[in-house]
C-alpha cells in the first residue's frame, strides 16, 4: 500500500513539474514577442517613408509569397526553396501599418518562433492572413536567407515582411 503512495506522488510530483515547465515556456514566448513589438502612431508620410527604406533593401527580388484577393501565391517561394542564400536568415521583421487607426506596427521575431505557429495564421490589426496552404517551414525561410516574404495591402493594413 505504501510502495502505491509513493508511485502516486512521483507522478504527480512529474506532473505539476510538466505543467510548471509548459507555463514558464509559454510565458517566456510572450514575452519575447511583447519586447520585440513596437506599436507607434504614424502619419501617412512617415509610414511610407519606412516602408520605402525597407523595398529599396530589396528593390531587385521578388517577394516570395503574392496576395491575390484572398489566396496566397507561393511559386516564387517554392522556387527559391532549393537555392541557399549566402547566409541565412535570423529573424522575421514585420512593418505593418494600418490606415484608419494611423498605427505603426513594427515586429522582430527569431525564424525559431515560426515553428510554433499551428494554425498557420497571422493577424495584423483588422486584417487576418491565412498561410494555411504555404508551409512557410522555417529552416527553409533560414536557409533562402534574407529575403522579401510579402509587401501587400490587406484590407486597410499594408504589410511588409521579410528575413534578416
Amino acid at each position: 500500500m505504501a510502495e502505491r503512495r509513493t508511485w502516486l506522488w512521483v507522478v504527480l510530483g512529474i506532473g505539476a513539474i510538466a505543467i510548471v515547465a509548459v507555463v514558464t515556456f509559454v510565458s517566456l514566448i510572450a514575452l519575447m514577442v511583447t519586447r520585440s513589438t513596437k506599436v507607434t502612431t504614424a502619419a501617412q508620410a512617415e509610414a511610407s517613408d519606412q516602408f520605402e527604406t525597407i523595398r529599396s533593401q530589396f528593390r531587385h527580388e521578388v517577394p516570395l509569397l503574392k496576395m491575390s484577393g484572398d489566396t496566397v501565391d507561393d511559386s516564387e517561394l517554392t522556387r527559391r526553396s532549393a537555392t541557399r542564400g549566402a547566409q541565412r536568415a535570423r529573424t522575421l521583421q514585420v512593418l505593418a501599418w494600418n490606415h484608419a487607426d494611423q498605427k505603426l506596427v513594427k515586429v522582430s521575431l527569431p525564424i525559431w518562433m515560426l515553428r510554433f505557429s499551428t494554425s498557420g495564421n497571422f493577424r495584423i490589426g483588422s486584417a487576418g492572413v491565412s498561410f494555411e496552404r504555404v508551409r512557410l517551414d522555417p529552416a527553409t525561410v533560414a536557409r533562402i536567407g534574407p529575403a522579401l516574404v510579402l509587401d501587400a495591402r490587406l484590407d486597410e493594413v499594408d504589410v511588409l515582411l521579410w528575413t534578416e
